[in-house]
């Protein structure tokens, strides 16, 4: 009997250690899965300090809006899919008086290697005020220009300082970017109907 009771007493031990190791290795699977946050701030190069040590091809360097930040509109891949802004340009408000980002639930994302292919900051008016390089002439002002590679680890809230110039649209091909992708008016396809009419009263469709 006693031996009975030392084997019941023995399997309650290891269903308790089995159920630990369960509920241990369960705990590690959702920790590894936990996403990250990201969200960005806006760093302004000094142009003018720059341009003594840097040679350009531009003539005159952008002037600078006074216009209060107000937004920014950003493009995220990963690998070559989009992951944020793959129709357009994605818009994530800066926090009131800053020059970051406020959370935004899309930039809660999974954990990996993220591309930042496009970063633009407006005023409240919605005009483009300043801009991080992608190439061009002007990228040289600038430490680092795009596209900026972004490390996510599970869990973590992720900063990143983008280095931006002002934008001035009479440099527009010198940020590396196409002058269309600036272009954000919307166009409308228009379908009519019209005859041609000749001097001896004949109808064609035109």
């Amino acid at each position: 009997m006693k031996n009975f009771k030392n084997y019941f007493a023995f399997l309650a031990v290891f269903a308790m250690v089995f159920t630990s190791c369960s509920k241990d290795e369960s705990t590690a699977d959702t920790t590894s899965t936990e996403k990250a946050t990201l969200s960005f701030g806006a760093i302004v190069a000094d142009l003018a300090a720059n341009s003594t040590n840097k040679q350009s091809d531009v003539s005159d360097l952008p002037e600078c809006s006074d216009a209060a930040p107000s937004y920014v509109e950003i493009v995220l891949m990963q690998g070559d899919e989009y992951i944020i802004g793959e129709e357009a340009p994605y818009r994530v408000d800066l926090a009131a008086g800053q020059v970051f980002t406020e959370e935004d639930a899309s930039l809660e994302l999974e954990p990996g290697q993220y591309t930042l292919e496009h970063f633009a900051v407006y005023d409240a008016a919605g005009n483009l005020t300043w801009i991080a390089p992608k190439g061009g002439v002007l990228q040289e002002f600038v430490d680092v220009s795009l596209p900026l590679s972004i490390d996510l680890g599970a869990g973590v809230k992720k900063y990143v300082d983008v280095s931006v110039l002002c934008y001035d649209d009479r440099d527009v091909n010198e940020y590396g970017y196409q002058f269309f992708e600036f272009d954000t008016t919307k166009a409308f396809e228009f379908c009519f109907f019209s005859n041609y009419c000749t001097p001896e009263g004949r109808h064609f469709p035109a």
